[in-house]
């Protein structure tokens, strides 16, 4: 904020502007005969000099050929000098002058014709009446350069043919609707102590730069066919709500509490962030027409139904983002900034077109992928964090929060209770962006999470991730085991996972043959022969080895049961063996 300064005494209005990368810094000098303005910012300093009003303390500019300032010339004269004026370009000063409503009254009568033709300048002027223009044709060139108003500015359906400048300006209010701009508009180190500068169904020809702005920025319903620049920004909010940008598009090294861009159409190239938002960034219903490139550090990203035909980039600092209805026509990268504290957590793909995604350096341990299309395309960097299964004695494997959401509601059991969460069976778009809310999960059917998981597993396998792919195809299958399948698929399913984690947990099939031996050797021992030919244990072992091994006849006394015992060695223990083997195989493979 620009705060009034006596630091000095010879620093006159001094006013300072804290921006996010340094100050800026603006006073006026007088001496007996001249007055000087300094200013002195993020892009070097600046000054400018006149000759001052006899007036004591006075700052406004001298009108040739008398030795007072605008504001200080007898009413007559001031209405002379403005005729003088009409319709050339020679300059109307009101710098430095204090402008009350007496001093203002005869140029804004001019306005009132329809058509301003004048040239006037209220650079580091105090006014304290209100500027009013509408229905206008403004084809002279107004300077609000650092001047301090203390009531309304606004413009209302008015046509500036030159640029407006209104840069280190100190509004009350600013308004301008329904504005046609042939030239350049500057909004440069603008502070608005009441609300914000409002632009609403204007028209900007040309570049608007709002660099170093410390007043909150409103343009809704605006078309810029030129750029628009905000750099080194630092206030309340920025809102560009149903407006299209045109030409290149830059917001850097900026700070604001609330940025709201709903429908905002992006045609040329640009650059969004370094951003950092306090509250929340809604960018909902956007689209960037060329390469997006957002690094916005916010509490709240919501990217709601974005469209990014070109694809591109978005760099999250912190906090949520949400995802869903998110298109795009080429590769879009999410991801966190590695060197960071704290990890951005995505909390929502439903409607997404995930399969041109690259996700890196996230939390996406509360995110439900379902809804999300073309998920077997979806690339799930090593950097991604998702959910462990629950409890000391289950396989640990990621897990997707679907699932956690899925066994929860069937179970009611609350180690399936994912922390932060809440079930629910629709989602409320508008509680999954309050950060102070638990996350609403939608509850699946047991087939829609192997859905899921096979596609997120065949995602990993096209990836060559191994790892990931293995925790997934385990995922698939849990999910199978626990669904509404016919009961001999099922008991299929069961005994795979009993026998052999899914082949992905060879010490289960280890310890199975072994206790298949064991059994087989008392069975041998206590009824595989007949009485005189029974052999000891170590006998009893060998036997059954042989039998599982190879083959040999069939020694003297065996029983019914005994050879039963060594058909079933034959075709259970190379079958255990077997899917250790491969169980073995692929954990060496990740």
């Amino acid at each position: 904020m620009m705060a009034t300064s006596s630091e000095s005494t010879r620093r006159l209005r001094a006013r300072r502007l804290d921006q996010p990368d340094g100050s800026v810094e603006m006073w006026f000098e007088r001496t007996d005969q001249q007055v000087t303005w300094r200013r002195k910012g993020l892009r070097g300093s600046s000054t400018g000099n006149w000759d001052c009003c006899s007036e004591p303390n006075c700052l406004g500019e001298v009108i040739a050929g008398t030795e007072k300032c605008f504001a200080h010339l007898p009413e007559s004269h001031r209405r002379r000098h403005l005729q003088g004026l009409v319709g050339t370009q020679r300059l109307l000063s009101l710098k430095g002058n204090v402008v009350t409503a007496s001093v203002v009254a005869p140029i804004l009568e001019i306005a009132e014709s329809g058509k301003f033709d004048l040239w006037v300048s209220f650079a580091g002027a105090v006014v304290e009446a209100p500027i009013r223009f509408r229905g206008c044709r403004i084809g002279g060139s107004i300077d609000l350069g650092g001047a301090e108003f203390k009531d309304e500015v606004s413009f209302r359906t008015c046509e500036f043919v030159m640029g407006l400048n209104c840069q280190y300006a100190s509004f009350q209010t600013a308004v301008f609707h329904q504005c046609r701009f042939e030239n350049i508009l500057l909004l440069s180190y603008v502070e608005c102590r009441g609300n914000s500068v409002i632009l609403t169904d204007c028209s900007l020809k040309k570049d608007v730069s709002a660099d170093g702005i410390s007043a909150g920025l409103s343009a809704n319903h605006c078309r810029f066919d030129g750029g628009l620049s905000i750099r080194y920004a630092k206030s309340a909010s920025l809102v560009l709500d149903q407006s299209e940008i045109r030409g290149p598009f830059v917001v850097e090294r900026s700070s604001f509490v609330h940025v709201q861009a709903r429908s905002l159409q992006v045609i040329g190239s640009h650059r969004i962030g370094p951003l950092q938002v306090m509250g929340h960034c809604s960018l909902t219903e956007s689209r960037f027409e060329t390469r997006a490139d957002l690094q916005i550090d916010a509490k709240v990203l919501d990217l709601s139904g974005v469209q990014m035909p070109s694809g591109g980039r978005v760099i999250a600092g912190r906090g949520r983002i949400v995802l869903r209805r998110l298109t795009a026509g080429s590769n879009v990268t999410v991801a966190g900034r590695a060197e960071n504290a704290s990890t951005p957590e995505v909390v929502s793909l439903r409607a997404a077109d995930v399969g041109v995604m690259t996700f890196a350096h996230l939390d996406m341990r509360r995110c439900s992928f379902a809804g999300a299309h073309n998920l077997r395309a979806i690339s799930l960097e090593s950097t991604v964090s998702l959910a462990s299964a629950p409890g000391n004695w289950r396989t640990r494997r990621r897990c997707i929060a679907d699932e956690f959401a899925c066994r929860h509601s069937a179970s009611h059991s609350g180690a399936w209770l994912l922390p932060g969460t809440a079930m629910v069976g629709q989602v409320d778009d508008a509680r999954i962006l309050d950060e102070s809310l638990p996350v609403e999960l939608p509850v699946p059917k047991f087939a829609e999470v192997a859905a899921l998981y096979r596609d997120l597993r065949r995602s990993a396998e096209s990836a060559g991730n191994e790892p990931g792919a293995a925790d997934f195809y385990y995922g698939e299958m849990e999910m199978r085991r626990h669904s509404d399948a016919e009961v001999p698929e099922r008991a299929i399913l069961f005994a795979y996972w009993l026998l052999s984690g899914y082949g992905l947990r060879a010490w289960r099939s280890f310890v199975a043959l072994l206790a298949v031996l064991v059994m087989a050797v008392v069975i041998v021992h206590q009824w595989g022969f007949t009485s005189p030919n029974a052999p000891g244990p170590a006998s009893s072992i060998l036997f059954v080895l042989r039998a599982v091994l190879w083959r040999t006849s069939e020694p003297p006394g065996l029983t019914t049961v005994g050879a039963s015992t060594a058909v079933a060695m034959v075709l259970i223990a190379p079958a255990l063996l077997a899917m250790g083997l491969l169980a073995v195989r692929a954990r060496v493979k990740r």
